[in-house]
């Protein structure tokens, strides 16, 4: 990850403990300012104050990846805050009792289950009126 200082980025499900919240401490050690977002806004502070901490500069924003508006939003805020985007990491994830605390495997996880975790991980189609979607 060379070439990133002064380059602004977005981290979509940077909480403590993951792969987003390593991803945009990561990005900050190279120089990147970065926006911290995630559904559980007190868990992106962490994160930020980590970053801040080290000498890096990084904002938490509350953000629900199901909510096209919020995405808007987001960007809206990252241009008008930092002059631009240069990257979006997108490593938000449901990892809710809804979707990983049923007593399923990989062969018994029901279609909506399924569905839902494809739409938040990958394609972010749900709408915040969408019933498989946490709002």
């Amino acid at each position: 990850m060379r070439g990133l200082r002064d380059k602004v980025a977005i981290v979509a499900g940077a909480a403590p403990g993951n792969i987003g919240g390593a991803t945009a401490i990561r990005l900050a050690q190279e120089g990147t300012k970065v926006i911290a977002a995630d559904l559980n806004m007190a868990a992106a502070q962490v994160v930020v104050d980590e970053i801040t901490a080290a000498g890096g500069y990084a904002v938490a924003r509350g953000f629900d990846i199901t909510d096209e508006s919020a995405y808007k939003d987001l960007i809206e805020f990252t241009a008008s805050e930092l002059g631009g985007l240069d990257a979006l990491f997108n490593v938000a994830a449901d990892l809710s009792s809804r979707t990983i605390g049923r007593n399923t495997d990989v062969l018994s996880v029901p279609n909506d289950v399924w569905q839902h975790t494809i739409d938040v991980t990958l394609t972010v189609t749900c709408t915040g009126s969408d019933t498989r979607c946490l709002s």
